[in-house]
C-alpha cells in the first residue's frame, strides 16, 4: 500500500513539475502591437550615476539625469519611486513632447549612512517598451570626522 501511495504522489509530482516548465518556442506573442509612435527616454549621460566619494553630510549629494523624448509622442511620467527612504526624487511634471528635454533630480541623502551604496529610482510612464524604467546612483559615503569637543585637554 505505501508503494502505491508513493507511486501515485511521484506521478502526480512529476505531472506538477513539468507543468511549471516554460515552452521552449517562447512566451506566447503578445496580440497587441507595440505603438511605433510612443515616446522614448533617451538619457544623455546614460541612466547611472557615479557619485564617486563623498562625504557624510546632512546636504547629501545631488544629482539631474536629463533626458530627450526620442519618440513620437509627448512622454509623460506618472512616478518616480526610489528604493529606499535615503534617495528622494523629482521629476518634469508637464507632459515631454517629442525632441524636447525632461529632467529627473536624484537627491541622496548622506547622513547616516557611512559606506559603499547602489540607489534605484523607477520611472513609471507610458514611454515605449519596459512601462518601468530604472535609475542607478552609486558611490561611496565617507564617515564624518567626530567633531571636537569644547573640553580643554588634560595634563
Amino acid at each position: 500500500m505505501k508503494k502505491l501511495l508513493f507511486s501515485i504522489c511521484f506521478i502526480a509530482g512529476t505531472f506538477a513539475v513539468h507543468a511549471q516548465t516554460t515552452d521552449p518556442a517562447g512566451p506566447t506573442p503578445n496580440t497587441a502591437q507595440e505603438n511605433p509612435n510612443a515616446p522614448k527616454f533617451s538619457f544623455k549621460n546614460g541612466n547611472t550615476h557615479d557619485f564617486g566619494t563623498i562625504k557624510e553630510s546632512a546636504e547629501g549629494a545631488d544629482y539631474t539625469f536629463e533626458f530627450t523624448n526620442t519618440g513620437k509622442e509627448p512622454l509623460i511620467i506618472q512616478a518616480a519611486t526610489p528604493s529606499c527612504s535615503c534617495t528622494a526624487p523629482s521629476f518634469s511634471k508637464e507632459p515631454v513632447l517629442p525632441g524636447k528635454k525632461g529632467m529627473v533630480k536624484v537627491h541622496y541623502n548622506s547622513q547616516g549612512h557611512p559606506g559603499p551604496f547602489v540607489k534605484s529610482i523607477w520611472l513609471s510612464s507610458n514611454a515605449t517598451g519596459n512601462r518601468r524604467y530604472e535609475l542607478i546612483i552609486k558611490g561611496t559615503v565617507t564617515a564624518a570626522t567626530p567633531a571636537a569637543t569644547s573640553e580643554p585637554a588634560k595634563q
